[in-house]
């Protein structure tokens, strides 16, 4: 009687602990299995891009900044400037953008990229012809371009003769372009540091889930060995009385 009940104790509980551990189970098999054969599968090469992926990893990622006009998104990207898809120039480094009714500027930190309405390349400017320290931010008033410095006064440009006017006053220029982070739509490959390898891992350490994610991996390790035992437990109990 008393092992009657010890058995079906043990049955309940081995169902139990089955589905309480399966996810953590599948997740570590599933690694396992592709750890197994990082080699074949070249983990160590290719980057996961999906956000619900990566999101432990958010602070280790380098997010791109771009700036959003109304024909799409201004970015960086292997050194050359980019309006979505299409490639306007070369760049380093993308300061900031402003336009007119006529035409546009895009400020890079080795050059000025001078462009009409339809986003074509009018001239390239060397910003060192208007002589001004660090660069900080650029806006537009009154059909003129104008750059604010680190030390926080406007210069309005004079594109024509390549000179800088400081302003005593620079209440008629506004800013309404600023860089902001690229949206994953745009910066659909920005992950390239974190490899399938290292998330697998992760995965299968626990490390994946957070802080406690390791513990919640022991836990399953420990019901799955309960499971284990039980089972062999109750298959010896029922051949013995049988």
């Amino acid at each position: 009687m008393k092992g009657r009940r010890l058995r079906f104790w043990l049955y309940r509980w081995h169902r139990r602990g089955g589905l309480a551990a399966a996810v953590i189970i599948i997740l570590v098999t599933v690694s396992g299995i592709a750890l197994n054969h990082t080699g074949d599968l070249e983990l160590d090469s290719y980057y996961p891009q999906s956000s619900l992926l990566l999101w432990p990893y958010e602070s280790a990622i380098e997010i791109r900044q771009g700036i959003l006009t109304k024909d799409g998104w201004l970015h960086v990207f292997n050194q050359q400037v980019l309006l979505d898809a299409k490639v306007l120039g070369e760049c380093s480094r993308l300061i900031g953008f402003a336009s007119t009714d006529r035409e546009m500027l895009l400020v890079c930190e080795e050059q000025w990229l001078l462009l009409n309405s339809d986003w074509t390349l009018l001239e390239l400017i060397d910003p060192a012809f208007f002589q001004l320290e660090h660069i900080k931010s650029i806006g537009s008033g009154e059909q003129r371009f104008a750059v604010q410095v680190d030390s926080g006064h406007w210069y309005v440009l004079d594109l024509e003769t390549y000179s800088a006017l400081l302003l005593s006053k620079a209440d008629f220029i506004s800013v309404p372009y600023e860089l902001t982070s690229l949206p994953l739509s745009v910066d659909s490959s920005r992950n390239k540091t974190i490899s399938w390898q290292r998330l697998l891992l992760d995965m299968h350490s626990g490390r994946w889930l957070g802080k406690y994610g390791v513990w919640l991996v022991d836990l399953a390790a420990i019901i799955l060995l309960f499971l284990a035992l039980s089972g062999c437990w109750i298959w010896f109990s029922k051949a013995r009385k049988s």
